[in-house]
């Protein structure tokens, strides 16, 4: 077994301990057909794009899986740490009536992968200002709450890097120390607050979160 191939053994065992830590992960994965990086899109460290399940008590988890993969070799000089050193995800209530993911899910979690993979450094703009926020097109939201979740230009609010006690920030790679970054649907009106000031308005969200009982939690009923 080469180092490369020993590297990423040791970072899916400690990704699934991880997520294993906080629920039961399905034994499936979620991944394109077709794998984007083939069609123009940007590449993953390890080439392989997926996405897991897990359910636990903060709700049901869905969570890229392969961001944190150590570089394959046809990066060149790239930087020594587990792949872009971050999984994405978001979490949304459980609902015990069905397994099925809220449409709004996956689109958020793949869509900020993609930015990470396109950026390559978002860890250290986390490591600079603690959050982030961004805008996602095409984020199916019932017509009844789009006026309360959707932009005039037609996008979704997102704060990135939201933590909590209740959930770990992180866990150790094989390479690197690897974060869990939290993914939380913005409305219009908290999205306006970092649009006016986004330092500030950021600063403002992470204190409202923080002191409700779910801060890490995704809901359009909220």
């Amino acid at each position: 077994m080469d180092d490369h191939e020993t590297r990423c053994d040791q970072t899916f065992a400690a990704r699934d301990a991880a997520w294993d830590a906080y629920g039961t992960t399905d034994p499936y994965f979620l991944s394109p057909m077709i794998n984007p990086s083939f069609a123009g899109g940007p590449t993953w460290p390890n080439l392989r794009q997926a996405y897991r399940i897990i359910r636990g008590p903060l709700g049901t988890i869905l969570a890229s899986d392969g961001l944190s993969d150590p570089f394959d070799d046809s990066w060149s000089d790239p930087p020594p740490q587990n792949g872009f050193a971050l999984e994405v995800y978001a979490v949304a209530e459980r609902d015990p009536a069905s397994d099925v993911l809220p449409a709004w899910m996956l689109p958020v979690v793949a869509g900020f992968a993609r930015l990470v993979a396109e950026h390559g450094a978002i860890h250290s703009l986390l490591d600079e200002l603690g959050t982030l926020s961004t805008e996602l097109h095409d984020v199916p939201i019932p017509e009844p709450l789009q006026p309360r979740f959707v932009n005039d230009a037609g996008r979704v609010g997102v704060l990135v890097g939201l933590t909590s006690q209740e959930f770990p920030a992180s866990f150790t790679g094989p390479v690197s120390t690897i974060r869990l970054v939290n993914l939380k649907l913005l409305t219009v009106d908290e999205l306006g607050l970092i649009t006016a000031d986004s330092n500030t308005g950021r600063a403002e969200l992470v204190r409202r979160f923080q002191a409700g009982p779910t801060p890490l939690l995704s809901s359009l009923t909220r």
